[in-house]
This record gives structure tokens, sequence and C-alpha cells, in this order.
């Protein structure tokens, strides 16, 4: 780390942009998910970081089930997980015929 990178994470606790994509979502999602934990959750319930983030997810895409299933689809894509990844695009896109269609 260098010596600017030092300051600037003591003067905002969040590096900026232009660091590797690693460092940043590091530095700025679990402060995120520790700020929507404190003001989401009813008091004393202890929402893990997956609650949280999932309620980011829900909120970011506007609470559209395509948005939302295409992150998740995304995010297990990126971790390797293409057939995962395939299967729910796949379910999804089927599931959406069966409802314009009435059925298949």
């Amino acid at each position: 780390m260098t010596k600017l990178t030092q300051e600037i994470d003591k003067a905002t606790g969040i590096r900026p942009c232009g660091f590797t994509t690693d460092e940043t979502i590091a530095n700025v999602i679990p402060k995120l998910l520790e700020t929507i934990k404190a003001k989401a959750f009813v008091d004393g319930y202890e929402a893990t970081d997956e609650e949280a983030l999932g309620l980011v997810v829900s909120k970011f895409c506007k609470w559209d089930a395509l948005s939302i299933t295409q992150v998740a689809a995304e995010a297990y894509e990126d971790a390797n997980f293409d057939d995962l990844a395939h299967n729910v695009k796949t379910n999804w896109a089927l599931n959406k015929l069966e409802h314009l269609d009435g059925g298949l």
C-alpha cells in the first residue's frame, strides 16, 4: 500500500476508485452492509451479510425479478459456477414463457 492510499483510508475509510475491483469491493461493501444492517432491520435482529446484500440488490434492481435473477446469475458466473448460472437463466426464461403462453 502506498502512503497516499494509507492517508486516504484513514481520512475517509474508503479507497477511491482506481484501485483493483477486489480492493474496492473489500473496502466499500463491508461498510455498506454494516450501514444497511444498522438501519434497515428491526432493533435487536442480527442480520447476516447475505440478508443485507440481498436487500441492497432487491432495492437497487427496483424489485424487478428479472434484474434480480440476472444479478444472481452473474454472481454465479463470476464465481465460476457456470452451470448454475446457465440453469438460473434457463429456468427464468422457461418460467417467463409459461406465464406468457399460459403454460407450455
